[in-house]
């Protein structure tokens, strides 16, 4: 089992020792599959980027997030009626998301990058108090920075923070938010 251990942490040294050597993004796959996962608040996507110069890229990602939370009852009826003086909201989040990425490379293996984007939004809220259930719509435009790092020629981490600014727009009033989202860890997987 110790040799089985060795020689894995052999080959790891080797794959991440083969990062640090390879040739700037001119040389490597263009097209990749992505997976992002968006910590604490269940999130993440899956999606495809495509490299459109040695610096540039586009990427194109369904987003999916989840959340619930607790707060006290808002109205009388619910109040008055005895049932509970706290109530439950879940919301379900689908997002497909264009994003444009201008990268500045600092070693063969490590890349700033910041970027922008446009998402359209997609919500399905379910309240427990009253017993509700609604769809909500809206459009977001962000801008973000990260650093990707390429554990070997075809696979790359990078961690991300995002700033989105909301448009929606319901019955009788339009809203805009800004909202500073969760931090996100990507994979991408090129071919």
């Amino acid at each position: 089992m110790k040799r089985l251990i060795f020689i894995s942490l052999i080959a790891a040294a080797f794959q991440c020792g083969y990062a640090q050597t390879t040739a700037g993004n001119t040389l490597r796959p263009k097209k990749a599959i992505s997976f992002s996962f968006a910590g604490l608040n269940l999130g993440g996507g899956l999606g495809g980027k495509y490299w459109l110069g040695s610096q540039t890229a586009i990427r194109i990602e369904l987003n999916f997030s989840f959340e619930q939370y607790k707060e006290a009852a808002s109205t009388l009826s619910s109040l008055s009626s005895g049932s509970s003086t706290t109530e439950t909201t879940t919301r379900y989040q689908i997002a497909p998301t264009v994003n444009i990425e201008k990268h500045f490379q600092v070693d063969k293996s490590v890349s700033p990058y910041f970027g922008a984007g446009a998402a359209y939004n997609y919500y399905l809220r379910k309240q427990d108090v009253p017993n509700s259930e609604n769809n909500e719509t809206s459009y977001s435009g962000n801008v973000f920075w990260g650093v990707e790092y390429w554990l070997s020629e075809n696979v790359s981490l990078a961690g991300e923070q995002t700033i989105s600014i909301y448009y929606q727009s319901e019955t009788g009033f339009n809203t805009f938010s800004i909202k500073n989202s969760t931090s996100n860890l990507r994979l991408y997987i090129y071919f």
